[in-house]
């Protein structure tokens, strides 16, 4: 497997996953994009969205259908951490992976202590995604 950051080109592939997923679809020149590839093959996405100076977003992990179980969430996720350095990485995951990300090292956060941006997002994935989600944080 091979994690790479996004270029130009993958872009509407990553927003087609994205769009597939329910995800809000990717600002390219705002955010950091990996991609994951299996024998030349797109796996899976993610994607670190700035909040502030001193935090991230750490969101989009998608993975398609058929690499699922090898690896690749964890790996784009670990690749995407790797380039947060000294920073505060929030996440908000669907319910079945929030183990995942507490397995990484990701805390539960009490929603009052936590950028006004991702609160926001917080409650916009509450409203969307009827199994539920997380709200989650580390420092890298």
């Amino acid at each position: 497997m091979r994690v790479r950051l996004a270029i130009e080109e993958d872009h509407p592939w990553i927003n087609n996953r994205y769009e597939q997923a329910g995800f809000l679809a990717s600002n390219f020149s705002k955010e950091t994009i990996a991609v994951a590839e299996i024998d030349g093959r797109k796996a899976g996405v993610g994607r670190l969205i700035p909040i502030d100076d001193n935090s991230f977003e750490l969101g989009g992990i998608y993975v398609e259908e058929f690499f699922r179980g090898t690896g690749v969430a964890k790996s784009v996720i670990d690749f995407l951490l790797a380039r947060a350095k000294s920073k505060i990485v929030y996440c908000i995951p669907l319910a079945h992976v929030v183990d995942l990300y507490r397995s990484i090292g990701f805390s539960e956060m009490d929603p009052t202590k936590v950028p006004q941006e991702v609160l926001d997002k917080f409650k916009w994935c509450e409203d969307r995604y009827p199994g539920g989600v997380g709200l989650l944080a580390m420092k890298v």
